[in-house]
């Protein structure tokens, strides 16, 4: 009864309303509200402030969830451990992606996962920013950054880097950059997350690494919007090239400053740092991983100009 009711508590604490948590679990409103208050008789403190609308977390609810998530989660997976490994995937997986990686590939991919796995429920949440995984009880996250949370783990897919493309009519009517400062000379199309970002880009290649100030600029905080902005014409955008991969081989997009660049970044997919890592994250996991090796995301830009040409 005690586990029953816990798992109650924490799906109530995610999802802030009686409605929305019955409707998730499957059960009464009116079951959700006593359940919930057997739990605080036999605590002995309130766990949730109450309104017509909403409950929220009291300050004892809030530690008390911050234990009680984790346990539940290493519970669920100590069980899967058990079971046999041909058994559907149940429940729900809950995934984060920033808006242009799950518009893409990404996105893809997720609903292959999803077609392959028919009884399992999915919530795929696409972000601009960085999701606290533990707090809003999500199960995996795809970044473009060093990890630097402990609580998490990491697999590494791949690195990228951003690079320069115009189209064939843009450098036909404003010339062709031929090194780093020329850029200074034309529009650059960047993605920001910030728009009190800076003018300046660093960038290595063969010599020694250049910063480059930009006199004329866009900035967006969407990778898609600088691959639009691009093939629209109205400047030289600066993005992963393996954003532009499929542009870039059919001719529509041209590299620019080929072997300049960003320094590489990896991608990652990251998930919390728990003993026994639930069985539908680790599939979902090794799923993306293979799914990533089949495409080019990935590729050198030098790779993909060679074999273009």
């Amino acid at each position: 009864m005690l586990v029953d009711n816990v798992r109650i508590f924490v799906e109530l604490a995610r999802s802030k309303t009686f409605t929305e948590a019955a409707r998730k679990l499957g059960m009464p409103k009116s079951t959700v509200s006593t359940r919930i208050r057997l739990l605080e008789d036999e605590l002995a403190t309130d766990l949730f402030k109450r309104t017509t609308r909403k409950v929220t977390l009291t300050e004892a609810g809030q530690r008390y969830f911050e234990v009680t998530e984790r346990l539940l989660v290493e519970l669920e997976a100590a069980s899967e451990t058990v079971r046999s490994s041909t058994e559907a995937l149940t429940g729900t997986l809950r995934i984060t992606a920033g808006v242009d990686a799950g518009a893409g590939l990404v996105g893809d991919i997720v609903a292959e996962f999803a077609i392959a796995h028919p009884e399992l429920d999915v919530d795929f949440m696409l972000r601009g920013d960085v999701v606290d995984l533990v707090a809003e009880g999500v199960d995996v996250a795809l970044r473009m950054s060093p990890l630097r949370d402990s609580t998490l783990k990491a697999k590494k897919l791949g690195t990228t880097s951003y690079r320069f493309v115009a189209t064939p009519r843009y450098l036909a009517e404003h010339g062709t950059p031929r090194q780093p400062s020329d850029l200074s000379e034309h529009r650059v199309i960047r993605f920001s997350a910030r728009m009190d970002q800076d003018s300046t880009l660093d960038l290595v290649g063969p010599a020694k690494p250049a910063r480059v100030s930009l006199k004329r600029r866009i900035r967006t905080n969407s990778i898609a919007a600088v691959r639009h902005q691009a093939l629209a014409g109205s400047g030289i955008g600066y993005l992963p090239f393996g954003a532009c991969l499929a542009e870039v081989e059919t001719g529509r997009l041209v590299a620019v400053l080929p072997k300049w660049g960003s320094s590489e970044s990896p991608m990652c997919v990251v998930y919390p740092n728990q003993r026994f890592v639930p069985r539908k994250v680790r599939l979902f996991v090794d799923f993306l991983s293979r799914r990533f090796a089949d495409v080019r995301f990935f590729e050198r830009t030098d790779e993909a100009l060679r074999r273009r040409g």
